[in-house]
């Protein structure tokens, strides 16, 4: 597996609350925010994983892969799509 040095580091911004909904879905939001992202159970399970590996995305994606009987490093791609998505919505940022 390539080095995480090759992919763009991201974290949450200070500001954000996740919570993991009855149907297993995640909320993101600004906690001065009423504007919310919501995405399904697969993005409430790459945020918990995520966050059990340091926001480490090779770790995460080798999880999620097992996880899954998925190549981890297509894993490791749509978690990368996720997060540039998160990163527009200023749910992370680069560090």
């Amino acid at each position: 597996m390539e080095s995480d040095d090759l992919w763009r580091n991201m974290r949450p911004v200070h500001d954000v609350v996740a919570a993991i909904e009855s149907d297993g879905s995640l909320t993101l939001r600004h906690e001065s925010g009423q504007e919310a992202f919501v995405c399904g159970p697969a993005g409430a399970v790459m945020w918990i994983t995520l966050q059990r590996h340091g926001w480490r995305l090779g770790a995460a994606a080798q999880e999620l892969g097992r996880l899954w009987s998925m190549d981890a490093l297509w894993v490791r791609v749509v978690l990368g799509c996720w997060l540039e998505n998160l990163l527009e919505e200023g749910l992370v940022m680069e560090v």
